[in-house]
């Protein structure tokens, strides 16, 4: 992980760059969001899930993950 320039002197305000490893892909053709179902989606560069268990749920059941499981691994 990478800090970035502000705040740096402390980790809860500061901004941090993060590597993406992706587990699971599909091809465009493939895609299963459905619009205007509740889903969560976010433009910007910065977006949380962490409140969003409609998304979640989706997420999990479509691409056959556990994010709780996935996320316990060191």
């Amino acid at each position: 992980m990478l800090k970035l320039l502000h705040d740096t002197q402390d980790d809860d305000e500061c901004e941090w760059l993060v590597a993406v490893k992706w587990i699971k892909h599909i091809s465009q053709d493939d895609a299963r969001f459905r619009s205007k179902a509740g889903l969560f989606a976010n433009p910007s560069i910065v977006a949380s899930l962490s409140s969003q268990l409609k998304t979640i749920e989706f997420l999990e059941q479509e691409f056959k993950v556990n994010f709780e499981k996935l996320l316990s691994v060191e």
